[in-house]
């Protein structure tokens, strides 16, 4: 849950940009993966 802490403290996004691009990209393809899963 540090995602949530790094809203709180920018100078983490400031050190770690690639980390929360990282983490976008993990929810991304999550909600992608999930709507690919169930066949509407």
């Amino acid at each position: 849950m540090r995602e949530l802490n790094s809203n709180r403290k920018p100078d983490q996004d400031e050190d770690c940009p690639g980390l929360y691009l990282g983490v976008l990209n993990v929810i991304s393809t999550a909600v992608l993966f999930t709507c690919f899963e169930r066949p509407y």
